[in-house]
């Protein structure tokens, strides 16, 4: 999604299937099956290419209008080749003009010749664009209005591209006040591969500023590949697990949230166009929220869950009716380093900055998010900037330590749990049904701990049996941070199998990063009834320079566990 909603189609030889939520004795006592994973995104940044043109390829076509158009009118646009890093011009035709926005779309949605997927996939009917139309006039523009911000109007005066392809000045002018969109089949890495039989990235949507300048316009584009299963509430649902190019699993409101998401990049682009990917790609995921399309809470199992979370939580590796091409990855993931786990694990980039915005308005509303949405300082200083503004004193490492313990107990507090250890509004977001799949090596994995990000360890004994609190008696961390970085903090996190009662604590720290808990101390932490119990390692860095993993050695009883 992000401007770029890629399907990175990995073939995985082994899927763990879990159900959420329920115990295992070891990691290896989850079920497995031989799948094909479904699609995920490969980012490139809010803004394509980040703004800076690309080569122009321009065959001259005649019989396109200039300057206003009415529906049923054809223009020559411009279109983007991502494979061969170039945009070229094409013709598109007006389909629908709502209050706010023009949707165009090109004659020809194929892929090319001989591709399974060109069916009815590849058709964008007159009904769905007037749906489409109503949904951006009467949800999309004036939610977002309201919550972030409206764009300068932009009617096609001082376009940089009828010069580049022959064309009088005013060939691109139009309402200003209207978005154009652009309807298109991407070439991408999926475009080129036939049948879908490399499993090839492809892009959903995205903003590019410099269709921006080209055109005098404000414009998103957007993929149209079957809006059949991907629009509305309740589209068909026909998954074909072991048949990537027939598979249509049923995905709500995908599109919807596409428009949603691209339209908030477009509009922090004239409010901060520098502002960093993970705090824009979290808004514009939380964009989705706000307009309704999408549904963070639901589980994997459900219709119309979130892949974006439930892959960062963990679950995206369960075989279930809805996820018929699971994949796998998890909550060990930096915050603000982007693809700091490879592109194979971009769905739990966008996982961690949507829960991370998900905290913040549940906990300081609406406003806020404009205001982090209209702030020009980046990243964490934007979000102490707006903290500060608003006499909020917690400082952002303390809202991070907060995140990263929600994100494993947000559920089984809000099933009636008691929480120990602190306040359970800490801990809990309005509209997420947060937990961790323990059973899935992505919640550690990777030597070291993320920056801004977390190791999510189940405490186990030397055999690899997961420990309960009453089998601890000991335990110790020793890390070492780079330099840059602002250290560790290293939270437990406990709950018994009923859910009745939850554990938060902290292992006190030293300067050296070096801490430990035991006897009383530990009973005061995680008590001794819980059956469940991990350890949260946290690595801070308030300036986001640090990029590698940190170091640490986290034993219990004696014995050390994994992810340092």
């Amino acid at each position: 999604m992000s401007r770029r909603i890629v399907a990175l189609l990995v073939c995985l030889s082994l899927v763990a299937l879990v159900v959420p939520g329920a115990a295992a004795s070891t990691p290896e006592a989850a079920a497995s099956t031989p799948q094909v994973a479904e699609p995920g995104p490969l980012q490139t940044g809010p803004d394509y290419n980040g703004g800076r043109r690309l080569p122009l390829v321009h065959r001259p076509m005649e019989l396109f209008s200039a300057g206003s158009s009415e529906v049923g009118d054809s223009k020559l646009w411009f279109a983007l080749d991502d494979e061969k890093e170039e945009i070229y011009t094409k013709p598109f035709t007006l389909r629908g003009i709502g209050r706010k926005v023009e949707v165009w779309v090109t004659p020809d949605l194929r892929f090319p010749e001989g591709d399974c997927r060109n069916d009815a996939r590849v058709k964008v009917t007159d009904r769905q664009v007037r749906y489409l139309i109503r949904q951006f006039d009467g949800n999309i523009y004036p939610k977002e209005s309201r919550a972030f911000s409206r764009p300068p109007d932009r009617d096609g005066r001082g376009a940089d591209g009828p010069g580049l392809i022959g064309k009088g000045p005013g060939y691109y002018r139009g309402d200003g006040k209207k978005i154009v969109v652009l309807v298109d089949n991407v070439r991408d890495a999926n475009y080129y591969d036939m049948n879908n039989a490399g499993n090839m990235p492809y892009i959903i949507g995205f903003f590019y500023s410099y269709f921006n300048q080209l055109t005098g316009r404000n414009m998103m584009t957007i993929d149209g590949f079957d809006w059949i299963h991907r629009t509305r509430s309740e589209p068909p649902h026909e998954p074909a697990p072991d048949d990537l190019c027939q598979s249509k699993p049923a995905r709500p409101f995908l599109i919807e949230q596409t428009f949603a998401h691209e339209y908030q990049h477009l509009l922090e682009h004239y409010e901060d166009g520098n502002e960093t990917t993970w705090l824009n790609e979290g808004l514009s995921d939380w964009a989705q929220t706000l307009t309704g399309y999408a549904r963070p809470s639901r589980p994997i199992t459900k219709l119309g869950f979130d892949r974006h979370i439930q892959c960062f939580l963990g679950f995206c590796n369960q075989l279930t009716a809805y996820n018929p091409n699971p994949t796998d990855m998890g909550p060990e993931n930096s915050l603000t380093e982007w693809r700091d786990q490879g592109n194979r694990e971009i769905l739990a980039d966008y996982g961690a900055a949507y829960t991370f915005m998900e905290l913040l308005a549940s906990r300081y509303g609406r406003g806020f998010m404009k205001a982090l949405h209209r702030n020009n300082r980046n990243g964490f200083a934007s979000l102490a900037r707006v903290l500060d503004n608003r006499d909020i004193a917690i400082s952002p490492r303390r809202i991070v330590d907060d995140w990263a313990a929600a994100m494993a107990l947000d559920d089984v507090v809000d099933s009636g749990a008691a929480l120990k250890g602190g306040d359970e509004s800490r801990v809990r977001v309005a509209r997420l049904a947060a937990r961790i799949n323990w059973d899935t090596t992505h919640t550690y994995d990777t030597p070291g701990a993320p920056p801004n990000g977390s190791d999510y360890v189940r405490l186990r004994d030397r055999q690899g049996n997961y420990l309960s609190a009453a089998e601890i008696r000991s335990i110790t961390f020793q890390g070492a941070p780079p330099e840059a970085a602002g250290g560790f903090t290293v939270q437990l996190v406990a709950y018994d199998d009923a859910e009745t009662t939850a554990w938060r604590a902290r292992v006190p720290l030293d300067r050296s990063s070096r801490g430990s808990l035991d006897g009383l101390q530990l009973v005061e932490a995680i008590g001794t009834t819980a059956q469940t119990v991990a350890a949260v390692v946290t690595l801070h860095d308030q300036s986001e320079s640090v990029t590698g993993y940190a170091p640490y050695q986290l034993t219990v009883n004696g014995v050390l566990q994994p992810g340092g």
